[in-house]
């Protein structure tokens, strides 16, 4: 499990340097590995950041209803988790724009 997460932790920094440098695709493709691992261990905390990090992308594209379906994605595992990302998510995600 600690290989899951560090691999995480450290796609999770890849994907956040190739947004803020507007590397848009390269950023989707890391996030894409971080959510392939993230969904084999079955971690909820995990596939919140990376549906968030999903909306962070897609707002940054301008891409708003992809964003805001990646919100949503996120507020359903809130739900199962007892815990509450999705306000932050929503702050962050306009605060980008």
């Amino acid at each position: 499990m600690g290989d899951h997460v560090n691999a995480r932790f450290i796609l999770s920094n890849i994907t956040s340097m190739y947004c803020d440098i507007g590397e848009y695709d390269k950023a989707l493709y890391y996030l894409q590995k971080q959510l392939v691992s993230a969904q084999k261990t079955d971690n909820k905390n995990a596939l919140r950041g990376c549906y968030i990090d999903y909306a962070e992308v897609y707002v940054n594209q301008k891409k708003y209803n992809d964003a805001l379906d990646k919100l949503l994605e996120s507020k359903k595992l809130d739900r199962e988790v007892g815990d509450s990302m999705y306000a932050y998510a929503v702050y962050f995600t306009r605060c980008s724009v």
